[in-house]
């Protein structure tokens, strides 16, 4: 919202309470939102193929299982084995931080930080 804020005002940093957000502050800030969003979006059509529930409750619980606050508007023992696994996957995903399980999988792929890029100006 600070981003959108600043764009609209045509302001070159974003600011908030006086502070300058740095960039790559915000550049992770958006890739977790992107990346949490599409984990509990992968979860909720996956949900939706194997159970038979509305598609309201299936968002609830999975957002709920992703947050783990462990709300749930039906009775977990009533859910097939593959839902509940589905929802304790998303419970660990996102006690663990989605960031840090991911790292898990990428963790052999080095990059050369050396390398510094040219900077380009992309017409919008």
């Amino acid at each position: 919202m600070l981003i959108l804020r600043d764009t609209i005002k045509n302001k070159k940093d974003t600011t908030c309470f006086y502070r300058k957000i740095d960039m790559e502050t915000i550049r992770q800030a958006i890739s977790n939102i992107c990346i949490c969003i599409v984990i509990v979006l992968i979860g909720v059509f996956i949900f939706a193929k194997i159970q038979n529930i509305d598609l309201i409750n299936i968002v609830f619980m999975c957002a709920s299982a992703f947050s783990a606050t462990g709300l749930s508007v039906l009775e977990v023992g009533s859910l097939n084995i593959v839902a509940k696994f589905i929802l304790m996957l998303l419970m660990f995903i996102g006690r663990v931080g989605p960031i840090s399980f991911l790292s898990v999988f990428l963790i052999n792929k080095k990059e050369n930080n050396d390398v510094e890029y040219v900077k380009g100006n992309i017409m919008i």
